[in-house]
């Protein structure tokens, strides 16, 4: 999250004139944060979804108001849209591979695999 900070505040000018890549890259960083989040919390329920699209937003919107108060970046809501638009699109990514079994197993022997230690080896 630090890199991805780091990045959104900085000044950097695109080579390419791609329109709305801006809009792209914070959907498509947002879409990766959110899967992360929820394939990291090892359960798949509302609350879960609630909380990692609150997390996700906040830091969106934390990220626009820091961009507010720089003098080479912009506050945009079409930013904060792109992010919420993202973190959705990343949580049910993950819940369409997890009920077509893109992993090979069910949802619940899916958590429940990443939740045991005993699968990991030390290499």
């Amino acid at each position: 999250m630090i890199g991805c900070t780091y990045h959104f505040t900085e000044d950097t000018t695109p080579k390419l004139q791609i329109p709305y890549l801006d809009k792209i890259i914070h959907f498509g960083i947002f879409e990766i944060l959110s899967f992360l989040i929820m394939f990291e919390k090892k359960v798949f329920n509302q609350t879960k979804i609630i909380k990692t699209m609150i997390i996700c937003g906040l830091y969106g919107g934390i990220i626009e108001i820091i961009q507010k108060f720089l003098p080479y970046r912009g506050c945009e809501l079409n930013d904060l849209i792109a992010d919420i638009i993202g973190t959705i699109a990343g949580i049910f990514i993950l819940k369409i591979l997890i009920k077509k079994k893109f992993f090979g197993i069910k949802q619940q022997e899916f958590f429940q695999f990443y939740a045991d230690d005993d699968h990991r080896q030390i290499l």
